[in-house]
């Protein structure tokens, strides 16, 4: 009798809990921020960071700024970083415009 993934590799993944380290958040956010729009993820990752951590690391990083707005994807897949710090730190200093 299996008990919750006990035995299975994989186990399941959107149930596990880690954090990212936000120096290794942060040189993928500088590399994105220098090469907005060049470059696909996985080729990003070839170029800059494959010796640097695993693609998993990378991946779950991707995953993290996407759901936060903080980059998006054109229609060919390459990367780009869409937030705006000088306008979200605007934002913040001002609780009329903060949501509710």
């Amino acid at each position: 009798m299996k008990q919750d993934g006990a035995g299975d590799p994989a186990g399941d993944c959107s149930k596990t809990i880690f954090s990212l380290r936000p120096e290794t958040t942060e040189m993928v956010e500088d590399l994105i921020m220098e090469w907005s729009g060049h470059y696909k993820p996985d080729s990003l990752w070839k170029k800059f960071l494959s010796e640097k951590m695993t693609y998993q690391t990378f991946y779950d990083i991707i995953r993290q700024l996407l759901k936060s707005n903080r980059i998006a994807t054109d229609k060919e897949g390459r990367l780009g970083w869409i937030f705006e710090t000088d306008l979200y730190e605007n934002y913040q200093r001002k609780p009329e415009l903060r949501i509710r």
